[in-house]
C-alpha cells in the first residue's frame, strides 16, 4: 500500500513538473492586429512560372491543382495511405468480467 502511494505521489509530481514546463514554452495568443508582420498574399491567377491564368480550361488545368498543391504542403497536409492487409492476432482472453468479454489484441500491417 506504500508502495503504490509513492508511485502515485511521484506521478504527480512528474505530471506538474510537466505541465510547469509546458505552460513556460507556450506562446500567448496575439490579440493585437498591430502586431502582425506584413505579409502579401500570391494572386491567384499566376501560376507559379509567374504567367497569368487566361481561361478557365488553365485555371482548372493547371493553377487550381498548383493551389490545392500548396494547401496539402501547408495547410491540411496528406490522409495516411490504406494499410495493406491487416491481422489480428488474439494475446490473451477471459471468459467473462460481469458481463463483458476480455480480449487483448495485438494488430500488424504492411
Amino acid at each position: 500500500m506504500l508502495k503504490q502511494k509513492n508511485i502515485s505521489l511521484i506521478l504527480i509530481i512528474i505530471s506538474s513538473i510537466c505541465i510547469i514546463a509546458a505552460s513556460k514554452n507556450h506562446k500567448k495568443a496575439n490579440y493585437n492586429e498591430s502586431r502582425v508582420p506584413k505579409y502579401v498574399l500570391p494572386d491567384p491567377l499566376l501560376f507559379s512560372d509567374g504567367s497569368k491564368v487566361s481561361d478557365a480550361r488553365s485555371w482548372l488545368d493547371r493553377r487550381r491543382p498548383e493551389i490545392l498543391k500548396l494547401f496539402e504542403d501547408y495547410v491540411y497536409g496528406r490522409p495516411p495511405e490504406k494499410p495493406g492487409k491487416i491481422l489480428f492476432k488474439v494475446l490473451s482472453q477471459d471468459k467473462h468480467v460481469g458481463k463483458a468479454r476480455v480480449f487483448c489484441l495485438s494488430s500488424t500491417w504492411n
